[in-house]
């Protein structure tokens, strides 16, 4: 009938606590307790204490798990059979025990155990219901919990029979050789058995104390894909990773990244030996990427076509670094001759083409690379076209233009080759049209020559005879 009643609160006290963690329960297996309390005419002075893990039945090393203790005030009896309360100064969590240990007499595992601060929530209050606000110290494996407050000195306070709730986070990180069974054994507990002064004091300065074990089974079948991003171009676009694998539980498949985060793929249940998993990213215009896959201990196959690839992974963690190079901007200026209007000799079409871009540099011309600068020139004879490669820089864009210088006479040049800025993975052209015009001394046929003649005596008698 106790064993009913104690579960019945610690449900109750589940239900009525505003932790978002502790609505998330599955299964919260609860542990003996060892109990000191005092009593005394007129009075007596109890504490509660339950502790668990939240969720289950198995836990993944290098995950979070939520720890939950539900702890205050048994039957607390001031004189006359006034109910009081238990003010609770400070609590400690031991983190890695071993079989058959109780609280406070912790003996490590030699399991590796973190404590993560920044996870603590509670519902407790202190003197006047204030919130409780705690400071932590970790010791080893043991982490000390210390009201801060309120109160004077501050404490948790709760009345006669109730209870409030604290959780936090812990992450088992790694097994010790002999844990063969994979168990993590734990146990916490207050009173003045901690040391200086008494932790646990009632109404009626009576004092008490609890200690609780917590005991879950772990899967170390967990294996953590660490991505991340780098742009050459330092461009701050969030791209979408994307994890795929043949066997196992993968718990999110897509996530976006950019430069300044990371991203963990976690896949859980699986066979060693026989899951291979590719991490890529979503296509992004105008980039190529370069996939680095590495080991973070974890045992597989590597590979980088078309991903960081891992093949027959047995166990362990991973890491996936991809790098985004900016595809260079492509400019081409072509030239064309109009040859329509020329007449008799060869016209010579030999033309001088430069082609300038800035920042640029420029990478290749005509698909040979060199260590060219902002600008090149290039010699054409007749129609032809001169093709750049130019880089775009940290704005991701270069501007680039071209002239064109003409060695013949009577051609009429036209283009369309001013600047004009080019995005990187992008192309542009221009062309230049060189219009022939006909130029020279006409000449007469002999009959031309003859009739021109004639004319010119005739001039001259005219004017012999008016001068005569």
């Amino acid at each position: 009938m106790k064993q009913f009643l104690k579960a019945q609160n610690f449900w109750g006290g589940l239900q009525r606590t505003g932790i978002s963690k502790i609505l998330a329960v599955t299964s919260l297996a609860l542990m003996p307790m060892t109990v000191f309390a005092q009593t005394a005419p007129g009075g007596s002075c109890n504490s509660d204490l339950n502790a668990g893990a939240v969720g289950g039945p198995l836990f993944y090393i290098n995950e979070p798990i939520t720890i939950n203790l539900t702890l205050g005030a048994g039957e607390v009896l001031d004189g006359d059979e006034v109910p009081g309360w238990l003010d609770i100064y400070r609590f400690s969590y031991q983190m890695d025990c071993s079989d058959g240990d109780t609280w406070p007499a912790c003996t490590p595992a030699g399991n590796t155990v973190q404590f993560m601060p920044g996870s603590v929530e509670t519902n407790c209050t202190g003197p006047g219901d204030a919130p409780v606000v705690f400071s932590t110290d970790v010791v080893d494996q043991e982490v000390i919990f210390t009201v801060t407050d309120p109160g004077d000195p501050p404490s948790i306070r709760n009345m006669s029979d109730t209870t409030c709730n604290v959780s936090f986070d812990i992450m088992v990180t790694d097994l010790s050789d002999e844990n063969a069974q994979k168990e993590i054994i734990e146990l916490t507990g207050f009173g003045s058995i901690l040391g200086e002064g008494n932790d646990a004091v009632c109404s009626n300065t009576l004092t008490a104390g609890q200690g609780a074990s917590v005991s879950f089974d772990l899967s170390s079948l967990a294996t953590r894909f660490t991505v991340t991003k780098d742009f050459s171009d330092d461009n701050p676009d969030p791209v979408q990773m994307n994890i795929s694998c043949n066997d196992g539980f993968v718990s999110q498949p897509n996530f976006w990244i950019t430069e300044d985060t990371s991203v963990t793929f976690v896949v859980k249940d699986y066979i060693p030996g026989a899951m291979d998993c590719v991490v890529w990213e979503s296509d992004v215009e105008g980039y190529t990427p370069v996939y680095t896959p590495g080991l973070l201990g974890g045992i597989a196959d590597l590979s980088n076509v078309g991903g960081c690839n891992y093949d027959n992974i047995v166990q362990g963690d991973f890491t996936c670094n991809v790098t985004n190079s900016a595809n260079p901007a492509t400019f081409t200026a072509k030239k064309v001759w109009d040859l329509s209007g020329a007449v008799g000799d060869a016209v010579d079409q030999t033309v001088d083409i430069e082609i300038t871009c800035i920042p640029g540099p420029i990478l290749t011309v005509n698909g040979v690379e060199g260590d060219y600068g902002t600008s090149v020139m290039r010699t054409l004879v007749g129609d032809g076209e001169i093709v750049v490669t130019a880089d775009t820089g940290s704005s991701g864009t270069v501007s680039c233009s071209a002239t064109e210088t003409v060695f013949a006479s009577g051609v009429e040049p036209d283009d369309d080759c001013g600047s004009r800025n080019i995005a990187n993975g992008e192309s542009s052209e221009c062309t230049f049209t060189n219009t022939v015009f006909f130029e020279g001394i006409p000449t007469l046929s002999q009959y031309g020559l003859a009739l021109m003649a004639l004319l010119m005596l005739g001039v001259g008698m005219v004017s012999f005879r008016r001068f005569a």
